[in-house]
């Protein structure tokens, strides 16, 4: 048996969605999106060096309440889990989702962000 863990740190993309299933389950849905970036010595500047890699994660019940009004767009996260791929496609579109499963958040605090130069 294997288990593969993945860990994001980003920042939230937009305010985490808060929704009740039928039967009055809270769920949050939240994005956290990765573009890869490289130094450029000619201009001195940091430019996008590829696609956007976005990971959606889903918290359930209290945790979901918990962090719902935490989880605001520009929050800068800690996410691990386990990473699963969803094909998926809407009429001529298609693509493929990066979803981490069982995810556990830590929101990083201003001060360590200052520390770290982020």
């Amino acid at each position: 048996m294997s288990k593969a863990t993945t860990v994001i740190e980003g920042y939230v993309a937009r305010d985490a969605e808060l929704v009740f299933t039928d039967s009055g389950i809270a769920r949050l849905n939240v994005s956290v999106p990765h573009t890869p970036r490289k130094f450029n010595k000619d201009t001195n500047e940091w430019e996008d060096a590829g696609e956007t890699l976005w990971t959606q994660f889903t918290l359930w019940r209290e945790e979901a309440q918990a962090f719902a009004e935490l989880l605001t767009k520009g929050t800068q996260i800690r996410v691990e889990g386990e990473p699963t791929l969803r094909a998926w496609s809407s009429g001529e579109k298609s693509g493929t989702n990066h979803e981490l499963k069982f995810a556990r958040v830590s929101i990083i605090p201003k001060e360590e962000r200052a520390r770290r130069g982020g």
